[in-house]
């Protein structure tokens, strides 16, 4: 595991520290502020989250509000139609939606409610503006986290793996894709929310289906190597042959799951205008991504250490069912994450 995460790992690592870091800095810069907005009543006026009212420097004027439902009355689209005028002059007409902000002037305006009660007949809209000045910064990080997770994928560990190493986790990919598609609606159901109907969200599926069956393909390694080395040496070659499968295995996974935790972090931005929010869905993420990047340290620092290793392993794989399924049952989660969704 000298080389676990040879070809990008100093971009990776680069990445992580300058999303960080400029995430950590622009805390303290980014706006966050809420604008009710009513027919015929053009607001300058926004408030923050202490309830300080500020003035973004624009007006908004709500034209109309509408709101398209499924035959269950679930909402499909809910959209405002509006003018933003700006000190300077500006004069600026648009729909605003989930997925669609516009932007004004270093702002994003983000649809962000409306009186659910009444529908299309709701007297005002929500509207939530953000101006984030680091978030430049932010993304240069998170596409060096990209880079690095590509050039993972893309290092000479394939080409060890032999002809017939990649039958089992083609067979776990179309198994886990076919599985989704069947018994988990959100994914086929035509009928999705407004928040599920952006570009991102097949690429983020799917790439995490990817990583989720690339991953389990590495957790039956370690089951096998766990019960059937019991009595192994370390340096035994058909021991040692089954840890760097497994090792090759986890590194792809991860290199997966992180490019969909980034589409993720993208979509999420659009949407709702953050790109991570500590909801029980990220942090179970974040858990699951930390558990496999201990795995990797454990290899390259105690690389005769495969037992402890492989335990470590199952460990992650626990995680990231409770991240995948699990977090629909998890108490923290119901009625307060962004990422439960009920589909009729």
């Amino acid at each position: 595991m000298d080389d676990a995460w040879e070809g990008g790992g100093g971009i990776y690592c680069l990445g992580v520290f300058v999303a960080i870091v400029a995430a950590t800095l622009g805390s303290a810069d980014v706006q966050k502020l809420q604008m009710r907005v009513a027919y015929e009543a053009p607001e300058c006026r926004a408030f923050s989250d202490d309830f300080g009212v500020v003035e973004p420097g624009f007006t908004i004027e709500l034209h109309q509000f509408t709101v398209d439902y499924y035959e269950r009355m679930t909402p499909k689209r809910f959209a405002s139609d509006i003018s933003v005028y700006t000190e300077d002059g500006q004069n600026l007409r648009g729909t605003v939606e989930v997925n669609k902000p516009l932007k004004v002037n270093g702002w994003k305006i983000y649809q962000y409610g409306y009186d659910a009660t009444l529908g299309s007949d709701s007297p005002y809209s929500v509207f939530l503006l953000v101006k984030d000045p680091w978030l430049p910064a932010v993304y240069a990080g998170i596409f060096l986290m990209l880079a690095g997770a590509l050039a993972q994928l893309f290092t000479r560990r394939f080409r060890r793996w032999g002809k017939n190493s990649f039958v089992l986790p083609v067979f776990l990919i179309l198994a886990t894709v076919a599985f989704v598609y069947f018994f988990t609606p959100v994914f086929r159901n035509k009928a999705l929310m407004p928040a599920l109907q952006s570009p991102w969200f097949v690429p983020h599926v799917v790439v995490y289906m990817f990583s989720y069956a690339i991953l389990a393909a590495a957790t039956l390694m370690a089951l096998y190597l766990l019960l059937f080395h019991r009595h192994a040496r370390p340096d035994r070659a058909s021991a040692e042959q089954e840890i760097a499968i497994t090792d090759n295995l986890v590194c792809v996974g991860l290199a997966f799951l992180t490019i969909g935790m980034l589409f993720g972090a993208f979509w999420a931005k659009e949407a709702w205008g953050h790109y991570w929010a500590w909801d029980p869905k990220e942090t179970w993420a974040a858990i699951t991504w930390l558990c496999y990047l201990l795995y990797l340290h454990s290899r390259t620092i105690q690389p005769k250490a495969w037992r402890k290793a492989c335990w470590i392993l199952l460990l992650a794989f626990v995680c990231l069912q409770i991240c995948w399924w699990g977090i629909n049952y998890l108490p923290s989660a119901q009625g307060l994450s962004i990422h439960t969704y009920n589909v009729n």
